[in-house]
């Protein structure tokens, strides 16, 4: 669960070892966000959010999993950020191959997210990422002071800068805010503090994204249309999510042959359609769990609500959601 160490009206700092608890903490600029766990790896996480009044920044860490072999994914985060916010991302530190929308993060990377953007994030280890999350009218007039061209509602768009280039510097001085703001926020109470990080931040900025960068490169392996699928079959599960959902029958459904799906999961999210419903169903049972009473009765109802009918499988799969 969330331990919330502070709560300030500029700076708020979290720590979480429950996954659903820490996407629910986005949801000031995102919606619909989840956390799909690909393995049983434990899971630690820092969330530092530090106003600065005409934008937010969001600094998420994460605690490394011990022992976990990093060619495998470890969980699939879906996020949309909401119709009347913006955000901009990048990551910090050490990378880890995380793959954003078909495309895999490197430094320098920055990635424009417009309102209502769907964002499919795979982690095959925890990437840390510093986040700019503003309203959407400040977005629009940022890039267009930038001289960058308005971004359709729906899209993203990755930016590639050259190393030695201003943009090497803004994760790093987000990240470095975030910190100072909450490991001492009775300086972020000091007269002109918040005033000028927020000029610092934002002419560092602005000259990053005036340099334009080069656009990243069209995700090799997925499409839109890969990404219709994917997001079909989640829609399809939802809607039969009191019984097993299997390949041929979402083959049917959806009107895709077997290899087109199997595709579009493997490029979105770098595992199989069964190996996704499973994980899937398994999320939903554990946000319906720990929305309600723990008690064994509703543990047995919940399975059987999500399509855990047999006996010793259901058992199994419930002690893996605890």
């Amino acid at each position: 669960m969330a331990d919330r160490d502070m709560h300030r009206k500029s700076v708020e700092v979290f720590r979480f070892t429950d996954p659903d608890a820490f996407v629910l903490a986005h949801d000031a600029s995102e919606s619909e966000s989840e956390y799909i766990r690909l393995s049983n790896t434990a899971f630690q996480a820092e969330l530092i959010h530090f106003d600065l009044g005409a934008f937010r920044i969001r600094l998420v860490r994460f605690s490394p999993p011990d022992g976990h072999n990093s060619a495998e994914p470890i969980a699939i985060v879906r996020a949309a950020c909401k119709s009347d916010r913006a955000t901009l991302r990048m990551p910090v530190g050490e990378m880890t191959g995380s793959i954003l929308n078909g495309r895999e993060v490197g430094a320098g990377d920055l990635i424009l997210v417009a309102p209502e953007a769907e964002l499919h994030t795979v982690y095959r280890q925890h990437q840390d990422w510093a986040v700019i999350d503003m309203q959407a009218d400040t977005f629009a007039t940022l890039l267009g002071l930038c001289g960058l061209p308005p971004l359709p509602r729906g899209t993203e768009r990755m930016l590639q800068f050259a190393a030695g280039e201003h943009a090497a510097a803004l994760p790093s001085a987000l990240a470095a805010a975030a910190l100072l703001a909450g490991a001492m926020p009775q300086a972020v109470a000091m007269p002109g503090f918040i005033p000028s990080v927020r000029e610092g931040v934002q002419y560092l900025l602005m000259r990053v994204l005036s340099s334009h960068g080069t656009h990243g490169p069209d995700p090799p392996r997925l499409t839109r249309d890969q990404l219709r699928v994917v997001g079909a079959a989640d829609e399809y599960l939802r809607g039969h999510v009191t019984r097993p959902i299997y390949t041929d029958e979402l083959c049917d459904a959806l009107a895709v042959s077997p290899r087109k799906l199997h595709k579009a999961f493997a490029a979105t999210y770098g595992v199989s359609p069964h190996a996704y419903l499973k994980c899937r169903r398994l999320a939903l049972v554990r946000r319906a769990l720990r929305a309600g009473d723990p008690a064994a009765p509703l543990v047995k109802s919940v399975a059987y609500s999500h399509g855990f009918w047999h006996g010793p499988l259901r058992a199994r799969l419930l002690r893996a959601v605890r």
